[in-house]
């Protein structure tokens, strides 16, 4: 079958491919295990994980007072005191149910070991979604080290030892965008849609803007596609467990008011005390109105519109005023990517080819050197608020300065296809 020396070479390449990522998987699942034997518990994973099992095993409402004790038994080794967190689900039921395979296993570090694999594996093809996006085609010495940029990012190794949902629900995400650009497959972009609500106050603002894109389009596809899947996803959750809509809201108010999560006023609260809170409410009223003005333009443009659109969504959501978890930010590597594409197309011929390969790299040099001086003074609140602050500004400030090049000069990737 494989006669010719070019067949047998293809042949001997894809056993070569699939050896590599064994071994590479192999190797992933032993790495996790050296750190689980020393790490605490991972409390966004522990809770939904516990609160499932509980649920099969003995049939205990994950929302109830008796799931919440025995979390916070697991975690702290006794009950949460007074100002620590409760550690309730605040995962909606429907969402739940996709902890069903994890609560399967009884051990807990086996659970998130598998739960690790699975997210470290899906950043990879989270890089690749990344590039898809704009089109852009890396050179393939730096495609490796793009992907290790994606994996060591900050952001993305709190996602990763965290245990929460930041990763999955971003790909969902990501792969909804790019099935909208690409066509063909809109109900699959409508139930990626759904699933990227999964961490609803990083993407939540990306969903509502892919839906209206899509009406504007007529794209109805997405819009049936993703109603049948939080239907059937909803009407699961209530037949297994009518009456956990009430309890799942008071976790969730319960959550907040212990403030998990960060907030511009958190940190404006700290610089200037006293008008605080007028800032904050000034920016999310102005970020708003910038938004709801983006999402206006762009509702009946193409889909180079809708990239740009969409990457300012995601820049502009932790600045809004929800609670938004710092490992939800890795998101925003995507306005990183867009506008370092950009800045590629618009200066082709000016030479300047690095210039795009310094603004991928200058951002994560520039985010660890500041932490590995942070923590060496031991100033922990000061590498959160650059955590924070960081690339949201970065990509207000990227996606606007190119933006100017972008839809008013040309050569512009505009007037080329994408």
């Amino acid at each position: 079958m494989f006669s010719s020396p070019r067949s047998r070479l293809e042949l001997l390449f894809l056993v070569v491919v699939i050896c590599l990522a064994l071994a590479v998987l192999g190797g992933l699942i032993w790495a996790n295990a050296l750190y689980l034997r020393h790490a605490s518990p991972a409390r966004e994973f522990l809770g939904p994980w516990l609160g499932m099992r509980l649920f099969l095993r003995e049939g205990v409402s994950p929302y109830s007072e008796a799931a919440a004790q025995q979390i916070q038994v697991w975690y702290y080794g006794r009950l949460a005191r007074q100002g620590e967190d409760p550690l309730r689900v605040t995962t909606p039921f429907f969402f739940l149910l996709l902890y069903f395979p994890f609560a399967l296993l009884s051990d807990y570090a086996l659970a998130f070991n598998l739960w690790l694999t699975l997210n470290e594996a899906a950043l990879v093809v989270l890089a690749f979604f990344y590039l898809r996006l704009p089109g852009w085609r890396l050179r393939r010495g730096f495609v490796p080290l793009f992907c290790l940029i994606v994996i060591f990012w900050p952001h993305t190794l709190l996602a990763l030892l965290n245990g929460g949902t930041a990763i999955p629900a971003i790909l969902a995400g990501m792969g909804a965008l790019l099935v909208l650009k690409e066509g063909g497959k809109d109900e699959l972009a409508g139930v990626l849609a759904v699933l990227a609500l999964w961490q609803a106050a990083m993407t939540a603002p990306l969903v509502i803007f892919l839906c209206l894109w899509a009406l504007a389009h007529r794209r109805w596809g997405v819009i049936w596609g993703g109603m049948m899947t939080f239907t059937i996803l909803v009407l699961l959750a209530f037949f297994l467990i009518p009456d956990w809509f009430w309890p799942w809201l008071r976790n969730l108010l319960a959550e907040y008011r212990y403030e998990a999560g960060w907030r511009p006023l958190d940190f404006l609260t700290g610089w200037f005390p006293g008008p605080a809170r007028r800032m904050a409410w000034l920016l999310t009223v102005v970020l708003s109105l910038l938004l709801a003005m983006e999402w206006w333009l762009a509702r009946r443009q193409d889909v180079r519109y809708l990239l740009w659109t969409a990457s300012l969504t995601l820049a502009v959501t932790p600045l809004l005023g929800m609670c938004t978890s710092l490992a939800g930010q890795m998101a925003l590597l995507f306005p990183l990517v867009l506008t370092a594409f950009l800045a590629g197309r618009r200066w082709a011929r000016a030479r300047r080819r690095w210039l795009p390969y310094l603004l991928l790299t200058l951002p994560f040099l520039l985010l660890w050197g500041w932490g590995a001086r942070l923590g060496m003074l031991g100033d922990w609140q000061a590498w959160q608020t650059l955590l924070f602050w960081f690339l949201p500004l970065w990509g207000l400030l990227g996606l606007y300065w190119l933006r100017w090049y972008a839809f008013r000069l040309p050569p512009t990737w505009l007037e080329e296809e994408l």
